[in-house]
């Protein structure tokens, strides 16, 4: 059928109208606090298949104008709310013209120096830059846990703690930081570092196949079997290992219940939510589930000791 005149024109405007909703609706949902994506479908988090070996270990996924653009735009990087610094006299804040220096602007020495005791040190865009290069892990999963360990992606006003343990490699949860691993560079390249070790089949507690993954540090919150099905979701467990339980999942970016562990959950979160295809391909591994029984496999034992 053909359409002419002011039925036409009506066509076109309707159409123009459907456009624009259709990309203001796509953009709220995208960009609605400018810091997250609030899209993540958590009812598709798989506890075994939290993210892919391609995904992992695509280094070439941003160049360091790219990770240097996408640190700016998710950071507020003109705080000017310097006073909030006098509140917390335990830490130490880079302060330069009035405002905060957030991450994107920062510079890094080799060791815990930053800011104005680096002066000739390396951005952190580079950092990640050439971590993920020497280690071919995606620059992409090293920003994300960087975001999950200490908010640093986000963080308008960082301090000298949150870049000292900044990937939280060292940092158990019953124990306190290993100093010998501090230092922003140093961190992010030992987290990419291990990466690469499980992905090229290196050792780690949580093997493919079937495991038995807590939901908390506390053995009493019980946990469940995981059909582990790529190395990358190994690596994962291996650097945070717990799963989210039911309440983890059902809220969100939120809190959970007293057993609720969130690393793996926010990881899964923020890869989705900020660049997308975290599971992009699968791998099927020991179909059959272990049941109920009181043996554990000696892998698990073993990992367990």
């Amino acid at each position: 059928m053909r359409v002419r005149g002011q039925g036409r024109q009506k066509w076109i405007m309707l159409l123009g109208v459907f456009v624009v909703i259709f990309v203001f609706s796509f953009l709220v949902t995208k960009y609605k606090d400018g810091t997250t994506v609030d899209a993540a479908d958590l009812g598709a988090f798989d506890a075994g298949n939290i993210m892919s070996d391609y995904q992992m270990g695509n280094y070439n996924a941003m160049n360091e104008g790219e990770i240097w653009d996408f640190l700016k735009q998710k950071g507020n990087c003109n705080d000017t709310r310097t006073y909030l610094a006098d509140r917390y006299t335990s830490y130490s804040y880079h302060i330069k013209d009035g405002h905060f220096v957030c991450l994107a602007d920062e510079t890094f020495g080799d060791g815990t120096a930053y800011g104005d005791a680096a002066p000739h040190g390396e951005s952190a865009a580079h950092i990640i830059w050439q971590a993920a290069q020497d280690y071919r892990i995606n620059p992409q999963a090293l920003i994300v846990l960087l975001q999950k360990e200490q908010g640093l992606i986000t963080d308008s006003w960082p301090n000298n703690r949150q870049y000292r343990s900044a990937t939280g490699y060292g940092c158990p949860d019953t124990a306190a930081c290993d100093s010998q691993y501090y230092g922003f560079k140093n961190q992010v390249r030992k987290a990419a570092a291990m990466f690469r070790t499980v992905l090229d089949g290196g050792w780690t507690n949580y093997p493919l196949g079937w495991n038995y993954v807590q939901y908390n540090p506390n053995s009493d919150c019980g946990g469940d079997w995981v059909n582990i099905r790529s190395l990358a979701t190994s690596a994962l467990y291996r650097y945070t290992p717990y799963q989210p339980n039911g309440a983890a999942l059902s809220a969100g970016y939120g809190t959970g219940d007293s057993c609720s562990a969130y690393g793996n959950r926010n990881f899964y979160l923020y890869f989705e939510d900020w660049f997308g295809g975290i599971t992009r391909e699968r791998r099927a591994v020991d179909p059959a589930r272990p049941g109920d029984s009181i043996l554990l496999p000696l892998r698990s034992i073993i990992a367990m000791l």
